[in-house]
């Protein structure tokens, strides 16, 4: 006669050619304990992770959207650079004939979908009035996507995380090589 249980081997003792397994210590249940869900192909905690979900989605979020922001202020910091290193070297170049340092600025802020707050061309010259060079300032009005965008700090109160727009200002110089 065979008895079988889920007791550890150890227990297990022989009576002539008859084993007889006793069981004295329960085994424990392996954790989660086995449910009908698990007939079903579910788990029983699948509700855990739709909390963590929510915990950690708007955290995500923020970070995603701010990471954005900051990519597209610096495009816009670089567009306006580039302008203004166009403008002051083609005004250099062409001794600033018909505007066309100002046309420089006003193409490669097109490009970049970006339109000049303010922009100037001014001739940097010496004591005896030659022009060694031109300025080139252009200033652009940076738009973030949401705007006004406030956060409720508990003590501190509200905190703007964008203002409406931020001016991003950007002098080059070129001049010419006297000899």
């Amino acid at each position: 006669m065979l008895i079988v249980t889920k007791s550890p081997p150890l227990l297990q003792s022989t009576l002539g050619s008859t084993h007889i397994v006793f069981d004295t210590l329960p085994m424990a249940l392996p954790y989660p304990k086995p449910s009908h869900h698990s007939r079903l192909g579910l788990t029983p905690f699948r509700g855990q992770s739709i909390v963590e979900l929510t915990l950690i989605l708007p955290i995500l979020l923020i970070m995603g959207l701010g990471i954005a922001e900051m990519g597209r202020l610096w495009q816009t910091y670089h567009a306006t650079k580039l302008a203004a290193e166009d403008g002051a070297y083609t005004a250099t170049i062409y001794n600033n004939e018909d505007n066309k340092g100002e046309l420089a600025i006003d193409t490669r802020l097109s490009k970049a979908k970006l339109s000049a707050q303010t922009r100037s061309i001014s001739a940097i010259t010496s004591n005896g009035g030659i022009v060694l060079g031109y300025s080139a300032n252009v200033t652009v009005n940076f738009k973030p996507f949401f705007p006004g965008l406030t956060l409720d700090v508990p003590g501190a109160g509200s905190i703007a995380l964008f203002s409406g727009s931020i001016p991003i200002h950007y002098e080059s110089v070129y001049s010419r090589k006297v000899m």
